[in-house]
């Protein structure tokens, strides 16, 4: 979904002349605070665990330090031993690089690299008995997997903006699809079909489905958001939290009551969707801010004598003269010419295009 959302929110950007390094450092200021967050959340776990004599403070200071420069752990099995999801994330930075390049790309290349990230993938999955990757010896597997994922979600987007087709029932058969992937999902033993099948054709199927759908309600649109704004916070967090409560559980279970085990491991996940509903707020703030300073920056270098204080008391004294001017207005006053004057040159207000950017999340990642 990711590569969709991107292409969505970029393409403009990248015709005006955003380069790939720019494209990059944003996509890490995006990533990088809620994910310092979640790698800081595991480091009470590893004093304890070289307190305890788990492990080496040699190893735990090497994980440390590759963490914070979110870059794969040398010397073990896994890439990122504190919080093993962040892979994804690495991998997914990586190929983000590749985002310019892909938007400008003829059809034809893009549909080419993706079959061959899809075919090098089924290779690479069958050599070693799954799709997941996060160690050394899968290291190439999940750039194939994100290759063929964030590909095809570029094509999808580009075949998209043709729509030659919406199905009605579209975001209805999207999560049955979902739903039927997740309840009658094989054990891994089995599972190896079954998963090069749903990256390669059901996930794409479901993006497809469910791109031209708005929530029906206020509820669900409420809904929907919330889940899109703490996404990639509870996918940064979730490992670490658990991996803590987890292993608490373990220490003190000869002290815990019967049937507390459950009840554990529910508060536990109630914690973390909390904390992260949290950090996506203040996630979502911390990038409003920085681009208004942004703006403000930009404003400043392109109009004489400006500055952001000086912005801020003229926006006040605009807003105070509009509810001076509204309080003036009669309650049956006719807005039909103001209506008029608002309006787009072609005698219409400017249509807003469905389906997407209609919440606060439509960075996957968020996007983070």
């Amino acid at each position: 979904m990711s590569g969709f959302v991107l292409a969505h929110a970029f393409s403009a950007r990248v015709a005006g002349g955003l380069t790939a390094r720019e494209f990059v450092a944003l996509r890490l200021r995006r990533f990088y605070p809620v994910y310092l967050i979640a790698t800081v959340g595991w480091l009470p776990y590893g004093i304890w665990s070289v307190a305890a004599g788990v492990r080496a403070p040699g190893p735990v200071a090497i994980d440390i330090v590759s963490a914070l420069l979110f870059l794969p752990a040398p010397g073990g099995f896994w890439l990122f031993p504190l919080n093993l999801p962040a892979w994804t994330l690495f991998v997914e930075l990586v190929a983000n690089a590749l985002l310019p390049w892909a938007i400008k790309a003829r059809t034809g290349a893009l549909a080419s690299c993706v079959a061959a990230s899809a075919l090098l993938l089924i290779a690479l999955a069958m050599a070693h008995g799954g799709v997941e990757g996060g160690t050394w010896p899968t290291f190439w597997l999940g750039f194939a997997r994100a290759g063929t994922s964030f590909g095809a979600g570029i094509l999808l987007h580009r075949l998209w903006r043709v729509r030659p087709g919406r199905p009605r029932y579209g975001a209805a058969a999207a999560a049955v699809a979902l739903g039927g992937a997740l309840v009658f999902h094989p054990d891994p033993a089995d599972a190896l079909g079954f998963d090069l099948a749903a990256i390669i054709v059901l996930f794409p199927a479901i993006i497809w489905l469910g791109a031209d759908r708005r929530p029906p309600g206020r509820f669900i649109a409420g809904l929907c958001s919330w889940a899109g704004g703490m996404s990639y916070a509870l996918y940064a967090i979730h490992y670490p939290l658990l991996q803590i409560a987890r292993h608490g559980e373990l220490y003190f279970a000869p002290a815990l009551p019967a049937g507390a085990v459950p009840v554990i491991g529910i508060i536990a996940i109630g914690v973390i969707v909390v904390l992260a509903t949290l950090l996506g707020r203040v996630d979502d703030g911390l990038r409003r801010a920085r681009r208004n300073a942004l703006g403000s920056e930009r404003l400043a270098n392109a109009v004489p004598g400006f500055s952001p204080r000086r912005y801020v008391a003229f926006a006040l004294r605009s807003v105070s003269k509009r509810r001076e001017r509204t309080s003036e207005v009669p309650a049956n006053a006719d807005f039909s010419e103001f209506q008029k004057v608002r309006a787009a040159p072609g005698g219409e207000p400017p249509a807003r295009e469905p389906g997407l950017g209609t919440g606060r999340g439509g960075d996957v990642t968020g996007v983070a």
